[in-house]
């Protein structure tokens, strides 16, 4: 495989060029340097970077260099303990918004993202999730290019969709390795 994808290019070189005058150094470095912050944020959290072809098929399985992991990021209150790479749900309880863990044994709680809190989240604390669209690398066991479902287990996976009466059968995403959960919140079918 060959071939690169080129960042984007602001046209200004990594070092401050050296014929700026003396007099304008104090003012120029720090908005120069302020310039290359913004653009090392957008390599970091945004994947957008020069690479070559076999930078981005490895970069395939890092959630730091998806994009959608960096903007699905949601902060909630858990009222059970929900460990790291389960399915979750969201709901509203007394005005607030709360996270569980999903189950597809009916559709009272269907899949809305993945917990991505790093050892998960304990009950009643504050953890992080990722909505609808992302990459799930806290998983193993994983057969490369299987589809995954909702499981009847509490925030587990399936490759078998259930469909039992009255069973969800959400698809959640297809499998890129044995670790790694291409994520996305799929259709729903009520049996």
């Amino acid at each position: 495989m060959s071939g690169t994808y080129n960042g984007p290019n602001i046209v200004l070189p990594y070092v401050m060029p050296a014929n700026v005058p003396d007099a304008l150094v104090p003012i120029i470095k720090p908005i120069y340097l302020a310039l290359q912050n913004i653009v090392q944020a957008f390599i970091n959290y945004c994947g957008v970077a020069p690479r070559t072809a076999g930078q981005i098929l490895s970069s395939n399985a890092d959630p730091s260099a998806i994009l959608a992991n960096n903007t699905h990021r949601f902060y909630l209150q858990a009222i059970e303990n929900i460990n790291q790479g389960s399915a979750i749900n969201l709901f509203a309880s007394a005005g607030s918004l709360f996270v569980q863990n999903a189950n597809a044994t009916d559709n009272t709680k269907q899949c809305d993202g993945f917990c991505s809190q790093p050892n998960g989240i304990v009950a009643g604390g504050i953890g992080e999730v990722i909505l609808s669209d992302g990459v799930n690398s806290y998983l193993t066991g994983l057969v490369t290019g299987s589809r995954y479902y909702l499981s009847t287990t509490s925030g587990n996976y399936t490759t078998i969709p259930p469909t039992a009466s009255g069973n969800l059968q959400q698809s959640l995403g297809i499998a890129i390795s044995s670790t790694v959960l291409r994520f996305w919140t799929g259709n729903q079918i009520q049996h």
